[in-house]
């Protein structure tokens, strides 16, 4: 029996050009890049979306100004409209620092896992040895994060490892533990570091520093922890702290501010 007549046509091949902007049926956008030029298409998207979000939050915490005054003249309860009012005060501040970050150049990257931070912006109204912070729940998590609710322009940069003083606070009929208080204190200054040691690296982050945008600074580099002595090709990031990020549940915008790339260890 012959055998079959081998094919030599050669078989087409369909090529899908990405886009880098695509809209979805909420409104909201996909972005993807395959290139810097891409990137930056992506970049301006992201700044229209952001607008459009500061102007809405904007006009919800008017109306709830406004609500609020209502209730305050008719002399009814208005616990729930300050609560309202705080969480939408905080998300616009949110989205200004994004906008502001995104004015000033810097490209939004997904979240890396595994960010050292050893900056962390903070007020300077408080003096240092006397900084304290109250939360609901064991640990003192939240001490050595960036201020969430710091407009650009304010606050000072430290190092996030500083020392903590905990007490507790105890219901005396139940003897049950209500409320920890952590007393921050010896704040230092960030210690920049040493593998990223580079002129430019420098300046790059002192410019970011400068402009008091981030909440957090941090390094990137394949390592878990100041300790570690595994290294990698190191990429300084600028860290946006979610408002609605919780204890258990932390939620960031990540920006690039710098890179370096030894090609001795390609």
């Amino acid at each position: 029996m012959d055998n079959p007549p081998i094919a030599t046509e050669a078989t087409e091949v369909t090529t899908v050009e990405a886009q880098p902007v695509q809209e979805l049926p909420n409104g909201e956008l996909f972005l993807i890049a395959e290139d810097t030029k891409q990137m930056q298409v992506c970049m301006d998207a992201t700044k229209g979306v952001m607008k459009k979000r500061l102007t809405e939050l904007q006009e919800e915490l008017d109306d709830l100004n406004n609500s609020l005054a209502v209730a305050k003249k008719n002399k009814w309860q208005t616990a729930g409209f300050k609560r309202a009012i705080k969480k939408a005060e905080q998300r616009v501040v949110y989205y200004q620092k994004l906008g502001d970050a995104l004015d000033a150049g810097y490209h939004i990257v997904p979240n890396f896992p595994g960010v050292n931070v050893w900056a962390v912006r903070r007020e300077t109204k408080v003096p240092k040895r006397k900084w304290q912070c109250t939360r609901y729940a064991s640990g003192a998590d939240s001490v050595h994060e960036g201020d969430k609710k710091l407009e650009s322009g304010e606050g000072e940069y430290f190092d996030p490892e500083s020392r903590v003083s905990t007490s507790e606070n105890r219901n005396r009929e139940s003897d049950k533990v209500m409320n920890h208080t952590h007393y921050l204190f010896d704040l230092e200054d960030p210690a920049f570091p040493m593998k990223l040691a580079k002129p430019q690296i420098m300046a790059a982050a002192g410019h970011a520093m400068a402009a008091k945008i981030f909440d957090e600074i941090g390094l990137i580099d394949g390592t878990e922890g100041r300790r570690s002595r595994r290294r990698g090709d190191p990429i300084l990031v600028g860290r946006l702290i979610d408002p609605r990020s919780t204890t258990y549940n932390k939620r960031y915008c990540t920006f690039i501010i710098g890179w370096c790339l030894d090609t001795n260890d390609l």
